[in-house]
């Protein structure tokens, strides 16, 4: 009889030191590692709006978009072909307070936002095959995008974007 309750107890333990072993992975999944990363790119001088705990700026982004959807007119034609100011109203005022390089979250996702083409060019020309594409990316659009220049990485990316570098410079 003594040997079944050390045996209940013994399980009773390790159940508890793995709802703690998962619980504290999930918070360094959730928090910590976020939070790392932001502060790695703080250090850097990037900067951007400040997150909510487990929603990032979704809300922020979500509230801005629909003021911004409801003062354009519809019986009229826009005269403005640059329409990404009017859906993304948030982003336009973040790259105003924060400049043309900033960060923000979705979740605990953290995302770099880049609008400076030279910058854009060096980071996709000059950085290793470890950059790549988001993994969300190509289990999301995988059967819609295939494995195509858009969503593959690493040496297949390499492969593909040699055999369509002449189309991209005609000049030659």
């Amino acid at each position: 009889m003594e040997l079944l309750q050390l045996d209940a107890k013994m399980l009773m333990s390790l159940a508890v030191l793995g709802v703690i072993g998962i619980l504290v992975r999930l918070y360094n999944r959730v928090v910590v590692k976020p939070k790392r990363l932001r502060s790695l790119l703080t250090k850097q001088g990037i900067r951007g709006p400040s997150p909510a705990f487990l929603l990032g700026n979704s809300k922020e982004i979500r509230e801005a978009r629909p003021s911004s959807i409801a003062k354009t007119p519809t019986s009229e034609t826009p005269t403005i072909h640059n329409c990404y100011p009017a859906i993304f109203p948030i982003f336009e005022q973040w790259t105003k307070q924060y400049g043309e390089v900033f960060v923000f979250s979705l979740g605990n996702t953290q995302i770099l936002y880049v609008t400076e083409p030279q910058l854009v060019k060096e980071i996709t020309t000059c950085t290793s095959w470890d950059l790549g594409k988001p993994s969300h990316q190509s289990k999301d659009h995988g059967p819609l995008l295939g494995l195509g220049v858009v969503t593959a990485n690493g040496a297949l990316w390499s492969k593909q974007r040699k055999i369509i570098a002449p189309e991209l410079y005609m000049e030659q």
